[in-house]
């Protein structure tokens, strides 16, 4: 019976370790166990999106429009986006093909996906007014900035997003990125279809600043420092200094970040002037507001397809292609052979009242 017992005991602890070899394997073949690609580097960022749906509208003065299906077919890049995603839709159609795409591994255990309401985001409570901005008679009408108030709410509805997911976030950064941010990915030539993508706040980033893609457009000739351009002009002349497709920062500098927003959106409501999120960063980072910014901007420049640039810059490893491509559609400038896909130079650039100091460094690579 003593042998009996041994010889069972041996049996339980062979299958117990056998099991656990097994999980362990499984695992990390599938990608679902969190502690394997979870948040070990201090670097990982959760990602924010978000799709609203405000009907079909003209982008720009080419005649381009955007419609929900356009952003449906943005989206199969991110079944390979490998972070941890928090999605917020307003339309089910849209909503149930996110899933679709993100449920293919190794993606499915890292995304959390919502429905959610105009309500329930606090930039739609100032769609009325901002409306009667855009209808003074001789406002400048900027497809659809300056036109379509929904247009304008729902771009500042992104930090609403983020908000909600601040107290969830397990990793030290959080990012709000558009939802069709990557969609130049989805081709073959620069992504292979069995590669998947991880961003990581790049090694050297300042943790006490909000990280976004350096643009520069419409900006008077010889004028480059935003303190020396008009609250106005930036709204009737539509300049960009920032884009907001990727915001980047550590949950706590986003809390902060969010705050000044939200009152510089207030402030220029206040002034009759309303745009998207672009606008109101540009007018809150002049001194030119009410509202002074608490959080330092850290602004990623690329020679090339620079709306993408801060994006690009936290992949990690760095992407890279093989492959001529249209420079009209690709995200480096036309090149054979190898190119790694990351910023040229960070630019830390901090504002206080209406004194603006830059630097600019070659970029850390990861």
């Amino acid at each position: 019976m003593k042998k009996l017992w041994e010889y069972a005991s041996f049996v339980f602890v062979l299958l117990g370790v056998s099991a656990m070899i097994y999980y362990n394997f499984y695992t990390r073949l599938t990608g679902t166990d969190s502690n394997v690609q979870g948040f070990k580097d201090p670097r990982d960022v959760t990602l924010v999106t978000m799709y609203i749906n405000i009907g079909k509208f003209r982008k720009g003065d080419s005649g381009l429009h955007f419609s929900k299906d356009t952003y449906i077919g943005w989206m199969d890049i991110w079944s390979r986006i490998n972070n941890t995603v928090f999605a917020f839709f307003d339309n089910n159609d849209v909503m149930e093909h996110f899933k679709q795409v993100r449920f293919r591994k190794p993606s499915a255990h890292k995304t959390h996906v919502y429905k959610i309401s105009r309500a329930e985001l606090s930039a739609f409570s100032h769609m009325e007014s901002i409306q009667k901005i855009f209808d003074t008679p001789g406002y400048p009408r900027h497809y659809p900035n300056t036109v379509k108030a929904e247009y304008s709410c729902a771009m500042s509805a992104k930090l609403d997003a983020v908000e909600n997911v601040l107290d969830m976030v397990t990793t030290k950064y959080v990012a709000w990125i558009d939802i069709g941010y990557f969609r130049h990915l989805n081709n073959p030539k620069l992504v292979p279809s069995n590669k998947t993508l991880t961003l990581a706040a790049p090694q050297g980033f300042p943790p006490d600043s909000v990280g976004v893609s350096l643009i520069n457009i419409n900006f008077p000739s010889g004028v480059s420092n935003i303190e020396d351009i008009s609250t106005h002009d930036m709204i009737y002349k539509n300049m960009v200094w920032v884009a907001g497709g990727f915001q980047m920062a550590t949950v706590e500098v986003m809390r902060s970040y969010i705050r000044d927003y939200r009152r510089a959106v207030t402030d220029l409501i206040d002034l009759g002037l309303a745009s998207t999120d672009q606008q109101v960063l540009m007018a809150l980072y002049s001194g030119r507001l009410r509202t002074q910014p608490n959080v330092k901007v850290t602004t990623f420049e690329c020679v090339d397809e620079k709306w993408f640039c801060s994006g690009y810059s936290c992949f990690n490893p760095p992407l890279r292609h093989d492959a001529t491509y249209d420079k009209k559609h690709s995200i480096s400038k036309k090149n054979t052979g190898t190119t790694t896909l990351t910023a040229n130079t960070l630019m830390i650039y901090s504002c206080k009242g209406h004194v603006c100091n830059s630097r600019t460094e070659q970029i850390m690579r990861h």
